[in-house]
């Protein structure tokens, strides 16, 4: 046990680190609906012509109804996350452990709307982690009965949480199936995985609510690119990839791009004397930055700056891509070119539905932190300093949460006692302070509310569904 404890005390300390972070997290949006009568009453109906996130929804309103035990959930999903991160990393080692975990709790908007909010944490964090899963099972499991009824299990469960995961997971099913037919080995597993997503795609796309999208009849959830002719769609669809998705794919991600271009330079920096592969792969950098033009173009027709982000994605998969050509190591290169690749065949669909926001990225992060463990072997951390850095970094992370959630949690339960009292008084018309360093939480102040989430509010708080909130 002492040995066990030794061995994974780097996980443990984070688990409970991110227990003392989660707990300071207040509810909020979607939150109030799912712990309150309207989760109950979608939960009964089946979640008919709602969606077919039917594992999803099942977690979102039992995680916003378990009180103090939601914490430590969301510490160990998030610990699990980190575990198989290093697990599917060929070059593990403390150092990028350390940073990995950090890099996870920077409080970005993919960490607000993927872990802090509980909806989405239950819909896009929790998937991601039986992704990961699936992934280390087919990769490095026993080809054994157990396994293969363990990976149709987990194929039907991946595909039920959301719609991209779902078409993800179909791709990635059909690869290893091709995969494992050239290494002559893990056959049985690939296809009970694949034949798992294909069981659970029918199940998630047979809800009645993606015809109404299909027809464009729904309110919230819409394909915007389905208009006109073929050509049309592929114009809209591209419009849609440099715009709406480049510019959430980079706010979600920043963190892990801001590290992966760092590396990608030192790797560049480090593999100079490849000439050749450096200039081929220099090309595509090149290519990036003369596509400038065409891209402000169509910012200046359609008056948005968010296709300006389109050519900073080019430019930072080029640079990327310099980097892995210039790797000394066969294997290396491959797995990080694989995973650059499973980015973009994440990503990629997201440019034909609407809304997107920084939660629908969760995977596309976690794609980027293997990455990372990739370029990280190509250097030598395994040192004292280096280790001290990153635990500096990892504590520095963790104190700025603790801090600003503290803040964000005692400023919501003052603001939620202020309200109780007026109304206890009697006031129709209360006037509150918004909730100090709101940003950090999403969509936390009513102001931000349809009347239908101020209706939730109300009966999530034990509140007066009359009284009416004014902030200063």
């Amino acid at each position: 046990m002492l040995d066990f404890i030794k061995s994974k005390k780097l996980y443990i300390i984070f688990f409970f680190a991110v227990t003392a972070i989660a707990a300071l997290f207040p509810p909020s949006a979607d939150d109030l609906g799912w712990a309150t009568s309207q989760g109950a009453a979608l939960l009964e109906r089946g979640f008919s012509n709602y969606n077919g996130r039917y594992l999803g929804n099942l977690l979102a309103v039992s995680l916003t109804r378990i009180g103090l035990l939601l914490a430590p959930i969301k510490a160990f999903v998030m610990t699990a996350i980190l575990f198989y991160i290093q697990k599917l990393s060929a070059k593990k080692n403390d150092f990028s452990l350390i940073l990995c975990g950090a890099l996870l709790l920077i409080p970005s908007p993919l960490f607000i709307q993927g872990f802090v909010w509980t909806a989405g944490f239950a819909n896009y964090t929790v998937s991601a982690l039986l992704l990961l899963i699936s992934a280390d099972i087919i990769l490095n499991g026993k080809n054994n009965v157990l396994n293969a009824i363990l990976l149709l299990i987990l194929g039907i469960s991946c595909q039920l949480f959301m719609e991209t995961y779902t078409i993800f997971a179909l791709v990635c099913g059909a690869a290893a199936i091709i995969l494992s037919i050239f290494r002559k080995n893990g056959i049985i597993k690939s296809l009970s995985f694949f034949s798992g997503a294909v069981i659970g795609a029918v199940i998630m796309f047979s809800n009645g609510i993606y015809r109404k999208i299909a027809a464009g009849d729904d309110v919230y959830q819409k394909i915007p690119v389905n208009e006109g002719g073929l050509i049309n769609k592929i114009f809209n669809a591209v419009k849609s990839l440099f715009s709406s998705v480049s510019s959430a794919a980079i706010f979600a991600c920043i963190p892990a791009v801001i590290v992966t271009v760092i590396l990608s330079v030192l790797l560049i920096a480090k593999y100079k004397k490849h000439k050749a592969a450096f200039w081929s792969a220099f090309g595509l950098m090149i290519a990036s930055l003369l596509c400038f033009p065409v891209v402000f173009f169509i910012a200046k027709q359609t008056e948005t700056a968010n296709y300006c982000l389109g050519i900073f994605l080019l430019f930072y998969f080029s640079v990327c891509a310099v980097a892995v050509a210039t790797v000394e190591n066969k294997q290396t290169k491959i797995r990080i070119a694989i995973l650059f690749a499973m980015l973009l065949i994440l990503c990629v669909p997201l440019s034909v539905v609407y809304p997107v926001g920084p939660r629908c990225f969760v995977g596309a992060y976690i794609i980027l932190l293997l990455a990372v463990c990739e370029m990280l072997g190509e250097f030598d951390l395994a040192n004292k300093k280096a280790l001290k850095a990153a635990s500096a970094a990892l504590a520095l992370v963790v104190a700025i949460d603790v801090i600003c959630y503290s803040i964000v949690c005692l400023s919501n339960k003052n603001k939620i006692e202020t309200i109780r009292e007026q109304a206890a008084q009697g006031n129709k018309q209360i006037v509150i302070e918004h909730t100090k360093l709101s940003f950090f939480v999403y969509s936390i102040d009513t102001e931000n509310y349809a009347p239908k989430y101020m209706q939730r509010f109300c009966e999530y708080y034990g509140l007066p569904e009359d009284i009416e909130i004014i902030y200063k």
